[in-house]
């Protein structure tokens, strides 16, 4: 799969059409295909570097999952209401691959609307 092939593809017809494999040909990390996605999107640059990828090559790949969970999710902002335990699970959804585990409070005032979060 030659890099420029790919990154022609996706300027023509978008990058939603690419397979993973060739989403990592074009961040340069083409030795990952074949790796589960979603294990590759909660790894650290160190422990790309030991599956063989050069430091600035991994450090990309871990920028663009970080991108791509920032730009997918919007957490509930303060007066929003919380109707739903979906809302709740968007707000504490930065904490799902916390190191350790933690304690947190969501507070909703009479209209169910977010008041505070510790």
């Amino acid at each position: 799969m030659d890099r420029r092939e790919v990154r022609e593809r996706m300027m023509t017809s978008g990058p939603t059409v690419l397979s993973d494999e060739e989403l990592l040909v074009l961040v340069g990390a083409a030795s990952l295909a074949g790796e589960a996605m979603a294990r590759l999107a909660w790894m650290s640059a160190g422990e790309l570097v030991k599956m063989g990828l050069a430091e600035g090559k991994a450090a990309a790949v871990v920028a663009a999952f970080e991108l791509g969970r920032r730009g997918a999710w919007a957490p509930p902002q303060r007066g929003e209401r919380c109707l739903d335990p979906r809302t709740v699970h968007e707000l504490m959804r930065g904490l799902a691959h916390a190191p350790v585990e933690e304690f947190h409070v969501v507070l909703l005032d009479l209209c169910v609307a977010l008041s505070y979060v510790e």
